[in-house]
């Protein structure tokens, strides 16, 4: 059985919910206490890192709703090991 090293930060979102931001691709919020926020986005062929106000905004804005369809770390690494079992053709 694969094993999947979780530190309790990066829950994912509920397959049960039909929208949230997160359904729209991945990014990441940088965020530190001596700058403001950048958001980066990547895909399959370039990247990009938003740095407007408004734009950095429209990815911080949705992040309860974001949180609030997160299912616990737990609950996310079963999630993705019945996901991979069944990839793979194993029954759980």
């Amino acid at each position: 059985m694969p094993t999947i090293s979780n530190s309790g930060r990066f829950p994912i979102a509920s397959t049960t919910s039909c929208d949230h931001l997160g359904l729209y691709g991945s990014f990441v919020v940088l965020e530190s206490p001596r700058t403001t926020p950048v958001v980066h986005l990547e895909n399959l062929r370039t990247y990009l890192f938003l740095d407007r106000r408004e734009d950095v905004q429209a990815y911080t804005d949705p992040k309860p709703s974001l949180l609030a369809a997160a299912v616990s770390a737990e609950d996310s690494m079963e999630l993705i090991l019945r996901c991979a079992e069944e990839m793979e053709g194993r029954p759980k």
